[in-house]
């Protein structure tokens, strides 16, 4: 994925937070996701489409581990993602 890739969350999908659990839910594929910490923190910063790089530059600003461990493990997220069709990437 090149840092210019446009991250976007699907609109179809319902969204509730509870305590601060991001709870999601596809009527499609009929399937509920649960995001805690990491995970409801990348979901948050895609309420507005944004590029890998923009996205990736936040998680660093906010977390204290080395950039390379961040991208990495934000890639393997982001591609479970639109693996299960909660983020598109254009």
């Amino acid at each position: 994925m090149e840092n210019s890739t446009v991250l976007s969350r699907n609109p179809e999908l319902l969204e509730s937070i509870l305590d601060q659990e991001v709870v999601l839910m596809s009527i499609e594929r009929g399937c509920y996701y649960g995001m805690e910490k990491t995970a409801a923190r990348i979901w948050k910063l895609l309420e507005q489409p944004k590029t890998r790089g923009d996205l990736l530059q936040a998680l660093v600003q906010e977390y204290d581990a080395p950039q390379e461990l961040i991208a990495k493990d934000m890639d393997i997220f982001l591609q479970r993602m639109n693996d299960n069709g909660i983020v598109s990437f254009s």
